[in-house]
């Protein structure tokens, strides 16, 4: 008896993600070892650590993109996180005092683009609320912190957006809304 292929014959890539990703492994801790090795070598501030980071925030957003969650909101909402981590790094760093000014600044930005994102097509995008209302609610908690700690006006101005957000988006997907997070934390 013989057998019938009936799929369609699988066109041959001349490059896999799996051999870019092996190919660009290389040169990018090559990068990152010899950055440490210089910071080390010439004892001055740690700004191998941001050098690093940076890196690491290429890596992840080109080559080594979530398999999870792997929508345009999570992702936005990745590369504010890691943005405003590598602005904390570097006030850290460089002993900066623009922290508190900058860094709400960004988030605001941020949060502007995954509103953005998330009103423009509602429907399908209610299945990607969560990692939104993670944002929504950790930057409401950072600016009320950043209020009681130093009160200018990005704290403000983050507060008061990310809480109408927050508010818009509880009405807007109405019963949903407490639907949703029995769905993310059900314990059966």
């Amino acid at each position: 008896m013989e057998m019938k292929i009936v799929y369609p014959d699988k066109g041959e890539h001349r490059y896999s993600r799996k051999d870019v990703i092996f190919v660009m492994k290389w040169p990018f801790m090559a990068l990152g070892l010899a950055s440490v090795i210089v910071n080390i070598c010439t004892k001055g501030t740690a700004w191998s650590v941001i050098a690093v980071w940076s890196l690491w925030m290429a890596w992840s957003s080109v080559f080594s993109t979530s398999m999870v969650e792997y929508n345009r909101i999570s992702q936005a909402i990745k590369i504010i996180t890691d943005s405003c981590i590598l602005l904390v790094m570097i006030n850290l760093v460089f002993g900066l005092d623009w922290m508190a000014f900058v860094v709400p600044i960004v988030c605001f930005g941020g949060l502007i683009v995954a509103g953005s994102l998330f009103f423009t097509d509602i429907q399908r995008q209610k299945q990607n609320a969560m990692p939104f209302l993670a944002l929504l609610v950790a930057c409401l908690l950072i600016s009320i912190l950043g209020l009681s700690l130093k009160s200018n006006w990005p704290f403000i101005v983050l507060c008061a957006v990310s809480a109408s957000l927050l508010v818009s988006v509880a009405i807007i997907m109405g019963r949903e809304f407490p639907v949703e997070f029995k769905r993310r934390f059900h314990s059966n």
